[in-house]
């Protein structure tokens, strides 16, 4: 009998996630998407909450609220980690900080933040300095910027005990409740590649896709708990061994992984066949990309490619997502709120390591 096997079936939730749905003394993964991005929020057997990638819609800023994850009377916020500075990804992640005071703050690039600055500097070029026309959405680089001004005033307003870390491979952030967090990616080379090819960028004539760079600079975190391991895969990208990029060149065992969050979307980009015979893991978690358009990730043959590694796959969205006029259309606008007709996804694992409930909320399913 394969992990998979002894899976509990999915539990169908037609209402959001709510505080009163999280059993204490378990470990509960969330994943919100797609809407205004991607968001995960962790809530540990002791109750303490992370967030990461905090794209803050409806669904996930209320259950904060619920949980009293709050600077004013509230519990604070064990921790907020960005993966990387993709809007579906860093959207609502300044007002995070700003508004929950995260203990624990990490982060993808650099301690000087020269990776934003210079990301900022090739949108701004790219964007122009404001809206093109009255009613139109902010430039990205305004959200990017956002982002390291409120990381830069934690810095500036640091309390004791606050650790501020940056994501780099096989690095261990914290210890809490029992669960390890580390850091998988990026390398060290990826880094300074990509830091240096923004850089470059940022004084051309016209700035190239810049995409892939940002995803090359994705962490994704690895929690252990009970003798099981969870990979968040954020943005990675499958990379290259001879250049120590990516899942082919980080180099370290990470061995059999029990829950997964495709990275990448479950992209081509992202696809590492060696990392996913190595990962044999029993759930995969999945959210489309940002539009959910129907040539964006992941496609059918994506999808038939992560299958024989990945028995247990659910899916953020309605079954026909691909289909919708949603789809086919993308978003009118990138930070539409979540809503009813988005999905969540929520595993509770507990202390013997064992999943014990699967629950899909509003519109997600299993493939």
């Amino acid at each position: 009998m394969t992990a998979s096997d002894s899976l509990p079936a999915a539990d169908h939730r037609d209402g959001p996630v709510c505080a009163t749905d999280l059993a204490p003394d378990l470990m509960h993964i969330i994943l919100f998407g797609p809407g205004t991005g991607e968001g995960i929020v962790i809530v540990l057997p002791d109750g303490s909450v992370g967030v990461v990638d905090g794209v803050c819609g409806d669904q996930l800023t209320t259950l904060l609220d619920e949980l009293k994850v709050s600077k004013a009377g509230g519990k604070q916020l064990l921790f907020a980690c960005l993966t990387h500075p993709h809007s579906d990804h860093y959207a609502g992640f300044a007002a995070l900080v700003r508004d929950r005071r995260p203990t624990h703050l990490w982060w993808a690039g650099d301690e000087e933040l020269r990776f934003f600055e210079a990301f900022c500097a090739v949108m701004k070029h790219r964007e122009g300095e404001s809206p093109r026309h009255a009613g139109a959405a902010p430039p990205k680089w305004m959200g990017i910027d956002a982002v390291r001004v409120a990381i830069e005033d934690s810095f500036k307003n640091e309390r004791p005990g606050t650790r501020h870390r940056v994501l780099s491979d096989r690095k261990r952030l914290l210890v809490h409740a029992g669960v390890v967090f580390e850091s998988i990616l990026p390398t060290t080379s990826e880094k300074l590649q990509a830091l240096r090819e923004l850089i470059a960028r940022g004084s051309r004539e016209s700035a190239s896709r810049d995409g892939e760079k940002v995803n090359d600079l994705s962490g994704a975190l690895l929690l252990s708990w009970a003798g099981k391991q969870i990979l968040l895969g954020g943005d990675c990208n499958a990379g290259s061994e001879e250049q120590h990029h990516g899942w082919a060149g980080h180099g370290e065992t990470i061995g059999q992984v029990q829950i997964l969050k495709a990275p990448h979307h479950g992209s081509e980009t992202a696809w590492h066949e060696a990392s996913y015979k190595e990962w044999k893991p029993a759930v995969v978690l999945l959210t489309p990309f940002q539009r959910a358009g129907v040539h964006q990730p992941p496609k059918p043959e994506e999808i038939d490619q992560l299958r024989p590694y990945c028995p247990r796959m659910f899916m953020s969205t309605p079954k026909d997502w691909q289909l919708s006029k949603l789809a086919a259309e993308g978003f009118e606008d990138a930070r539409v709120p979540l809503t009813a007709s988005s999905g969540v996804i929520r595993v509770s694992v507990d202390a013997s390591g064992t999943i014990k409930q699967i629950a899909l909320h509003g519109a997600a399913h299993e493939i």
